[in-house]
């Protein structure tokens, strides 16, 4: 029998017959983290068991977002720990942007200003961090299907709101950025 594959969001859904069942599984699209399929549901043909793998998706979706803690001051809807995870598996984030993610989940609530973050990276300028840690912020944000921030300190800078908020000013003035908890447990949790 033939295999059926079509695109729902973040997954490629295939369904084809398994041992005389009609069974439909959904893959992450980019970055699977070495975990397989996602999802798997059933039906009496293949549509069927695609239409039950895309409401058990569009469950788990809703769910997710209901759990999310909303960031007034941003206007964003912060990801959970979950939805960082496979975000930190998919995202393809570069290695000097995983260092400063590292960096910045180890600074904890004092967070760290964009010179720390291109000192931790090798980065001789603070607008270098600052330019690919928004980068990595969009990579998060696509590998997590989630919609940036409405707010951020400055307009270039609003994808890196997906990471962090702004904190409170250091004695010298200085900026700084806080990483949200959630992905600095994400962070801490994963292998990266």
């Amino acid at each position: 029998m033939a295999t059926i594959s079509i695109d729902y969001g973040k997954f490629m859904l295939k369904a084809g017959q398994l041992s005389g069942t009609w069974t439909a599984r959904a893959f992450l699209r980019q970055g699977a983290g070495g975990r397989g399929f996602a999802h798997e549901a059933t039906g009496k043909d293949a549509e069927l068991a695609i239409e039950a793998l895309k409401a058990q998706i569009d469950e788990e979706i809703q769910q997710r977002l209901s759990r999310r803690r909303h960031d007034e001051s941003m206007g964003f809807d912060v990801p959970t720990v979950e939805d960082y995870t496979d975000g930190l598996r998919g995202a393809g984030l570069t290695d000097k942007q995983l260092v400063m993610l590292r960096a910045h989940a180890a600074a904890g609530d004092a967070g760290l200003t964009a010179q720390e973050l291109a000192e931790v990276a090798g980065y001789r300028t603070f607008a270098t961090a600052n330019l690919h840690y928004n980068k990595a912020g969009k990579l998060m944000a696509e590998a997590m299907d989630v919609t940036a921030p409405e707010t951020g300190p400055a307009e270039d800078q609003v994808l890196t709101g997906v990471l962090a908020r702004s904190g409170a000013a250091r004695e010298d003035g200085e900026f700084v950025w806080v990483m949200h908890p959630e992905l600095r447990e994400a962070v801490k949790a994963t292998a990266i």
